[in-house]
């Protein structure tokens, strides 16, 4: 069981101070790590959707797009993919391209 000291685990039963501790100490350049990777996968993706937007070619039927942001998702890890693979049941919000390239 983490102590939130010692072993490099959160603290294993909840108390403000162990959390505060335990994240300022052990988590915050992880945690800085995995916001710059995120934005360095999303960045490029929403400068894309934007451009598409912004020419009018931003279209629900774009498989080459959807796919990009699967692989993106994929990238990002775990969280995300199950993210994509929620999005993926709104067929009627994304489309079926969408939805289809999302739940893979």
């Amino acid at each position: 069981a983490g102590d939130g000291d010692s072993d490099g685990l959160p603290p294993s039963q909840f108390d403000p101070a162990s959390f505060e501790r335990w994240f300022s100490v052990r988590r915050p350049r992880a945690l800085q790590q995995r916001v710059a990777k995120a934005a360095s996968v999303i960045g490029p993706l929403q400068l894309r959707a934007a451009q598409l937007w912004a020419s009018g070619r931003l279209r629900r039927e774009d498989r080459l797009f959807a796919s990009s942001v699967r692989a993106a998702l994929a990238d990002l890890g775990p969280t995300f993919v199950k993210l994509g693979q929620i999005l993926s049941v709104r067929e009627d919000i994304l489309g079926p391209v969408w939805a289809s390239e999302l739940a893979l």
